[in-house]
């Protein structure tokens, strides 16, 4: 179970490399033809859009169309064996092949999340109604839980981590990246909520903003992926298949994981007034080193010495969460002006602020 680690060829000049690819993809063994063909868009970078096309021309004629076979399967290893009692949960109208069990939030209103499609029953697979947030199953049922493209719809993330964790041994969860969502234009179409991140093995959940959620108001990314009409809409279309990671959150867990929650919420009696607020579950992990929390605190001068952000920003997360938020805005300050800003570092940002003026108020 884990990282799938890719096929890679000895490049010979690309028509021979071309053709190893292709007769890996002509024998049906689809996930080392597409390793070659990323192999070969990176090693022949003048004639990436050409392969590109090529690419997109070979997902057309393959075989399934889940995003297991698709995707998945050349990421990861699921590490599930023919024994093994594995769930989807939320597996709508294309649900997940290794599946033994199959749930869902709505049967028969296909609109909920399926766009009209109708869900899919499988025949010899047991189907059940019911939210990813309260299942009916017993703890630790399951072999595998599947979760793929839910989470981003769920009204209360930490109760959804808190079910797949009593009711799975391990499991994966993807859901779409933010910037996939905004891009697309998908947010507010697709009732997305919230945006997910890993860092540092932990999913992050950040609720959306208005903005975010009307999004670009404009399709026109999605319908050139969906029905290209040229080799470059070709070749960007192939590319959401070929580097799934950079547009899907997509994360491998066993026994337990960690995650948090970042949500606005409204003042009673002002709904124009929004404050933040910050739930954490430490599920598998303990974070109440305060002896460690003062040494950070003592050595905050010291910390332009430091080559990589990664601990800064696990430093700024737990200086926020132990009240000391002048420090934490102080190493934000630190983050962007040695490495610039980036997603972690702006959610932690708008966090503290948000704290302070609820603290002020």
């Amino acid at each position: 179970m884990g990282r799938r680690q890719k096929f890679r060829i000895n490049l010979s000049g690309l028509q021979n490399d071309l053709s190893i690819a292709r007769e890996k993809f002509q024998s049906r063994t689809f996930s080392e033809a597409f390793d070659i063909y990323e192999q070969l868009i990176a090693a022949y970078p003048k004639q990436a859009v050409e392969l590109l096309a090529e690419v997109y021309d070979c997902y057309q004629r393959f075989p399934y169309k889940d995003r297991y076979n698709l995707y998945q399967a050349r990421q990861f290893d699921f590490g599930i064996k023919p024994s093994d009692k594995v769930l989807d949960i939320g597996s709508g109208h294309i649900p997940f092949p290794l599946a033994t069990h199959l749930a869902d939030i709505a049967l028969e209103d296909h609109k909920y999340g399926r766009a009209g499609v109708p869900f899919k029953y499988v025949e010899g697979k047991p189907v059940f109604e019911c939210s990813v947030e309260d299942t009916p199953f017993e703890d630790k049922e399951f072999d595998f839980v599947y979760c793929s493209h839910v989470l981003e719809h769920s009204q209360h993330p930490e109760k959804a981590c808190q079910e797949l964790m009593r009711i799975g041994k391990k499991g994966y969860i993807e859901t779409p990246t933010k910037g996939k969502d905004i891009f697309f234009d998908q947010a507010k179409v697709s009732n997305h909520k919230i945006c997910v991140e890993e860092f540092n093995s932990r999913l992050i959940f950040t609720e959306y903003t208005p903005d975010e959620i009307e999004g670009m108001q404009c399709n026109v990314l999605m319908q050139i992926h969906s029905n290209p009409q040229t080799i470059r809409e070709k070749a960007f279309s192939a590319l959401m298949y070929l580097k799934p990671c950079l547009i899907n959150t997509m994360f491998l867990w066993s026994d337990k994981f960690e995650y948090e929650v970042r949500k606005f919420f409204t003042d009673v009696g002002d709904k124009d007034k929004k404050k933040a607020s910050v739930n954490k579950g430490t599920v598998g992990k303990e974070n109440n080193d305060n002896s460690e929390l003062d040494c950070y605190l003592d050595s905050i001068s010291g910390i332009s010495s430091y080559n990589n952000q990664n601990p800064l920003i696990i430093l700024t997360d737990k200086l926020f969460n132990s009240g000391y938020l002048d420090e934490a805005k102080k190493v934000c300050d630190l983050i962007v002006n040695q490495f610039g800003e980036n997603p972690a570092v702006i959610n932690l940002t708008e966090c503290i602020r948000n704290k302070q003026k609820q603290m002020n108020q």
